[in-house]
C-alpha cells in the first residue's frame, strides 16, 4: 500500500511539473525542494492538491474508531492514517468503488479488511471534520 501512495505522490508532483507549474508567492515558477516532502511541496505550491490531514489528536481518535471497526488497526497507527487521507482525497475527488477501494487500502499482511469493513471506514472517513 505504501508503493501505490508513493507512485501516485510522485505521479501527482510530475503532473504539477508539467503543467507548467504553479507559481509561488515571488510569482516565481514553484519547484519541489530537496528537503521537502510531497506533501509539503503540494501545500506551498499548490493547496487545493495537499491531501488532508487530521491532527494529531484527530488522528489518535481516527485510529481507535478504526480499530473498532478493524480490530487490529492501531498497531499500525502510521499506515491506518496514511491510508485514511488517501481515502479522504478519493472521497473529495468523487472516487469509485470506494468501499472495496477501502478494504483493500487497509488490508496489510496481518489483516484482511473485508468489504463491509470497508463501508464503514468510508463513512467514518467521510464523517471527519479534516476531510472536507
Amino acid at each position: 500500500m505504501k508503493i501505490m501512495s508513493c507512485i501516485a505522490a510522485f505521479g501527482l508532483v510530475v503532473a504539477l511539473a508539467a503543467c507548467g507549474g504553479e507559481k509561488e508567492a515571488g510569482g516565481e515558477e514553484c519547484q519541489p525542494r530537496d528537503d521537502e516532502t510531497t506533501g509539503e511541496f503540494l501545500e506551498r505550491c499548490d493547496p487545493e492538491a495537499a491531501v488532508p490531514s487530521p491532527s494529531a489528536e484527530e488522528g489518535d481518535q481516527l485510529v481507535a474508531e478504526l480499530d473498532a471497526i478493524v480490530p487490529g488497526l492501531a498497531a499500525q497507527r502510521e499506515d491506518a492514517i496514511d491510508s485514511a487521507r488517501n481515502l479522504c482525497s478519493s472521497i473529495v475527488g468523487g472516487g469509485q468503488n470506494l468501499e472495496q477501494n477501502a478494504a483493500l487500502r487497509f488490508s496489510t499482511g496481518d489483516l484482511e479488511v473485508t468489504d463491509s469493513q470497508g463501508a464503514q471506514i468510508v463513512e467514518l472517513v467521510r464523517s471527519q471534520p479534516w476531510c472536507a
